[in-house]
């Protein structure tokens, strides 16, 4: 299927952008939904329904270029790439060696790669609806649990409290002294040589890495790939109450009956987002 983008055109041109039909979009998914009634009598009731879906989408191409800029910002966006999924999460990340270790200064501290790339998948591996319903009398009471698994976002307000030491993470971390996992070149930048890291620095030295540990988790700027979080949850997405006035009150009259209904959402979260 086709996508519609704005993709940026030069500015001699007299304007920035053009709405194009600029990409081929692939989706494969798969939804489950099933019930279950484990109670049925005529004063009482109780069932069970879940819905479970997984998606996956990817770009298979691009109107003349191979990643196409969707929204976010200078530091940190969210793009469509050329064979991956729509909307990952694209911005200065950590330089690493081939097999994915982070390359390390002579202070033991990261380095920054020199080309921003792929930061993570928004998109989640799974969700998961899950809703009972009991009914007793002229009672009923109903709970949606909603579940997702995976998917990325991208933090900027823990970048801009870290940077500016306002969050609980920058005050626990203040003294800690660590060994990066990673390695460290000891040959040249021709012909490099790379040894397991043994140095121990202190987060909170100013002189240190990239302009310091901290001063590269800015929000807006800096690192993007340390603001960078699995947004797992499970939710109590909603609870009801309601209460059917007895029939008998409207007895002769053209009322068929009245439901009283209380409803809340968004009661309970559990996720290590921060």
């Amino acid at each position: 299927e086709g996508a519609l983008f704005f993709v940026p055109v030069a500015a001699s041109t007299g304007f920035t952008s053009q709405y194009q039909n600029a990409a081929d979009l692939e989706n494969k998914g798969i939804e489950v939904e099933a019930g279950y009634e484990a109670i049925a009598t005529n004063d009482f009731r109780l069932g069970f329904n879940a819905n479970w879906t997984r998606n996956r989408n990817k770009v298979l191409s691009l109107a003349g270029t191979q990643s196409l800029f969707l929204n976010g910002f200078t530091g940190t966006s969210s793009r469509a790439v050329e064979g991956q999924a729509v909307g990952v999460l694209w911005g200065g990340r950590w330089d690493r060696d081939a097999d994915g270790k982070m390359i390390l200064d002579a202070n033991g501290f990261p380095t920054a790669a020199a080309d921003e790339g792929i930061l993570g998948d928004p998109n989640p591996d799974w969700t998961l609806g899950f809703n009972n319903n009991l009914s007793f009398g002229n009672f009923s009471v109903g709970m949606l649990f909603d579940i997702r698994s995976g998917g990325d976002v991208w933090c900027g307000t823990c970048g801009i409290m870290n940077y500016f030491g306002t969050s609980q993470q920058s005050a626990d971390e203040r003294d800690d002294v660590v060994t990066f996992e990673g390695v460290v070149n000891t040959g040249t930048a021709d012909e490099p040589v790379y040894a397991e890291n043994t140095t121990a620095v202190s987060l909170a030295d100013p002189n240190g890495g990239v302009g310091s540990y901290y001063r590269v988790r800015y929000g807006f700027g800096g690192i993007s790939e340390m603001n960078i979080h699995d947004a797992s949850w499970v939710r109590l997405r909603n609870v009801s109450v309601g209460y059917d006035l007895p029939s008998t009150m409207f007895d002769n009259s053209f009322v068929g009956g009245i439901n009283i209904q209380l409803s809340a959402r968004n009661l309970w979260l559990s996720t290590d987002y921060p």
